[in-house]
């Protein structure tokens, strides 16, 4: 077994402090100019009548869409957190919207992506903290774990205040050993494109902005991995 294990002091994570000022500059500017260049190619569209030109315009649109989204989409997950975005919420909550997140983004249904959650002791919490970053990593970590040929993924669930533990084991493709060491740097992904290699950087952020840390785990090639992020939050167990 290989184990790999990030917190806030760790080298990757001072990484994300710079990029996470950067990542929310560059999903603003990027949105403007590709907003520019849709909105340009619309009025093209309305005053060059004929249809081949038409279809072509309609195809750059369609793409430059792409871009934006892909764009956006992926410098906002590294974006710091807002003050405001600090609060209550419920974990199930949590788990549920990151969970319909990732089967989004991987394009897969409930019934292909089951999620399998399991509490010890067994509990419903509330916790304080950034919910919706929260959000993010948990949908990065299902993600990676139904997209590693693993259509059955497990969350565990440990309270012990102040810290919660969430486990996400899956019995997919698992990680060479001599690759765990570079698996939460950002951009660094095996996948092919439109994949750009920032999940497990976005569980990092959140367990860097709740005192925690991350661990990979994999015993090997063909063995699935485990992603362990444990956070120190209050909790409201009831």
């Amino acid at each position: 077994m290989t184990e790999k294990t990030w917190d806030q002091h760790s080298t990757t994570a001072l990484a994300l402090a710079p990029m996470e000022r950067l990542a929310r500059a560059f999903a603003h500017q990027m949105g403007n100019e590709i907003a520019y260049l849709l909105g340009s190619l619309e009025l093209a569209m309305k005053d060059w009548p004929p249809e081949r030109m038409m279809a072509s315009l309609q195809q750059g649109q369609e793409s430059l869409l792409r871009v934006h989204q892909t764009l956006t989409q992926s410098s906002l997950g590294l974006a710091a957190p807002r003050p405001e975005e600090y609060g209550w919420c419920r974990l199930s909550e949590v788990i549920a919207s990151g969970a319909a997140k990732a089967r989004n983004d991987a394009g897969l249904s409930e019934a292909s992506a089951t999620l399998v959650v399991s509490s010890s002791p067994p509990t419903e919490l509330s916790l304080q903290g950034y919910c919706c970053l929260l959000e993010r990593a948990l949908a990065a970590l299902l993600t990676n774990g139904w997209e590693a040929g693993a259509p059955e993924v497990s969350l565990e669930v440990r309270p012990a205040p102040p810290d919660l533990t969430l486990r996400v084991t899956d019995g997919g493709a698992g990680i060479p050993e001599e690759l765990v060491d570079q698996v939460a740097d950002p951009f660094w992904t095996r996948k092919a494109a439109p994949h750009i290699g920032l999940g497990l950087s976005i569980a990092l952020l959140a367990a860097v902005h709740h005192n925690g840390s991350l661990s990979v785990a994999s015993p090997g090639p063909g063995r699935g991995t485990t992603v362990t992020l444990r956070l120190r939050v209050p909790l409201n167990i009831s």
